[in-house]
């Protein structure tokens, strides 16, 4: 099975990040392919930082999905993009709620 994780970069600290890389990483130990993809905008999106936080995320070759404007509409179609680049079976949004739309 082959999971494609998107999630925000905005918070750093919080439990759901935590929870994130822990699930990630869980999951993979047990053979499911893993799939992320982080939120990276120009102002409060920084994937970068949240890269330095988290490192053992690069395990899973993180996609960045760069809009210029981070606007909605912008991140949908990027979404939309890498979606069907990856084939995921499963898609899941980590308070990214553009996923919703771009599936």
């Amino acid at each position: 099975m082959k999971i494609l994780f998107v999630s925000q970069t905005a918070s750093i600290h919080g439990g759901v990040e935590r929870w994130l890389s822990t699930l990630c990483l869980g999951l993979s130990e047990i053979g499911v392919e893993i799939s992320l993809a982080l939120v990276d905008g120009p102002q409060f999106h920084r994937a970068d930082v949240y890269m330095r936080f988290f490192p053992e995320l690069a395990a899973f070759n993180p996609i960045f999905v760069s809009t210029r404007s981070g606007m909605p509409a912008s991140r949908v179609r990027a979404l939309r993009k890498i979606i069907l680049d990856v084939k995921p079976d499963v898609v899941v949004p980590v308070l990214v709620q553009e996923v919703l739309e771009a599936v």
